[in-house]
């Protein structure tokens, strides 16, 4: 298991006005040093914005204004939307740089943790048998089944997809696939309550 940098993605204070001045804090350092993070979703000048419709909307609201209250949540909001994303990018940054100092010349805090490795949504494989296909998922919990689909490709032209059976399981065998076809194939899960998830990526393969 590799040794990763993360860093927390939420203020350390719970108080609105401490939130306030820790993101103030964090958009002079990421002023400062803008040229380490030319891609984070929320760059200092769009922190500084909301902090400051953050503190002008909160004294409005503190003085009786309902409508400031709106404003403010909603500000506060994009706040630690933009906290979040931005750690995310960091922490990406960091570990393909080797760049621990990252985090606090950007106003976060890191430690490190061991991290497995992300399990691939969709792996699939031949099998011994013609036109049936090994599918081994990433297994979610309460799913009823997952969907299966399939779609010829022809000289870099895909053709209509196709359905074919639903695996009970998050691995199992498929059966229905044109032996010596180059085959595009994804899979949905489909859980308990009816609802649907997202389609995996799909997976080349050429069916045996």
């Amino acid at each position: 298991m590799a040794i990763k940098h993360k860093c927390i993605k939420t203020p350390e204070s719970d108080k609105d006005l401490e939130i306030i001045e820790e993101h103030i804090v964090v958009a002079d350092k990421q002023k400062l040093n803008t040229l380490l993070v030319p891609d984070a979703f929320m760059m200092f000048g769009d922190i500084i914005l909301n902090t400051t419709l953050a503190s002008s909307s909160y004294k409005q609201w503190k003085g009786g204004d309902e409508t400031a209250k709106i404003i403010f949540d909603e500000t506060m909001a994009l706040l630690a939307d933009g906290y979040y994303r931005n750690g995310s990018y960091f922490e990406q940054v960091a570990n393909d740089t080797d760049n621990s100092q990252l985090f606090s010349l950007l106003g976060y805090r890191s430690y490190k943790t061991k991290v497995l490795p992300v399990k691939a949504p969709i792996s699939v494989f031949n099998t011994n048998i013609l036109g049936v296909l090994l599918f081994i998922l990433k297994a979610f919990k309460k799913v009823r089944c997952y969907n299966v689909e399939g779609t010829i490709l022809t000289d870099g032209v895909m053709g209509t997809p196709v359905v074919f059976p639903s695996m009970p399981k998050s691995r199992g065998n498929v059966e229905g696939f044109v032996s010596g076809a180059l085959y595009l194939v994804r899979t949905q899960p489909v859980f308990t309550n009816g609802l649907k998830g997202d389609w995996t990526p799909y997976f080349k393969i050429r069916v045996a």
